[in-house]
């Protein structure tokens, strides 16, 4: 008996190395067969309508990884250029949460109620469609709004909250 399970060791050796790995061929789906949508400029579309959002005032006693994310960002000149804007009424703002466009009278009074403070904006939020150029092997987004949160204190030990701000799209006026 002794003989016959060593003998049977080197069978069940192999057989179980050759179900683990197995002659497993890896199936690639030709490209053929799947549907890619093409933008107008012949790049692949791999999303619409994707929603980001950074907090770009993360707790510094928190995640430190939140804060090296954010190393290299500067949004100030950007913030102070969107609020004059809206002041002059050179753009066109919209309520963040409805998508309707504010009129001028609304969008200064939104001003005028959070104060204009750009160091309470807190959070960022891009609607983007993405595409894939399989000449360059480049993924570009493209930024179709860009909302903007303000924080909002709440109890003690809480993190803040961000209550909508406004938001503007790539256009002219």
């Amino acid at each position: 008996m002794k003989k016959i399970l060593i003998g049977l060791i080197p069978f069940i050796i192999s057989l179980f190395l050759s179900t683990c790995t197995g002659n497993k061929k890896e199936k690639i789906t030709p490209a053929s067969t799947i549907v890619t949508e093409f933008s107008d400029e012949g790049l692949i579309i791999i999303g619409k309508d994707i929603i980001t959002e950074v907090v770009i005032k993360p707790d510094p006693e928190g995640d430190p990884w939140e804060l090296e994310k954010l190393k290299g960002f500067n949004g100030e000149p950007m913030f102070l250029d969107l609020l004059n804007k809206i002041t002059q009424n050179a753009i066109n703002v919209y309520d963040c949460i409805k998508g309707n466009r504010l009129t001028e009278k609304e969008a200064k009074k939104l001003l005028r109620e959070t104060g204009s403070d750009i160091s309470k904006i807190g959070k960022i939020q891009f609607i983007e469609d993405w595409f894939f150029n399989p000449s360059t092997n480049e993924i570009i987004k493209k930024v179709k709004s860009i909302s903007l949160g303000y924080e909002s204190k709440r109890e003690e030990g809480l993190p803040p909250a961000y209550l909508p701000y406004f938001q503007v799209k790539p256009e002219q006026k």
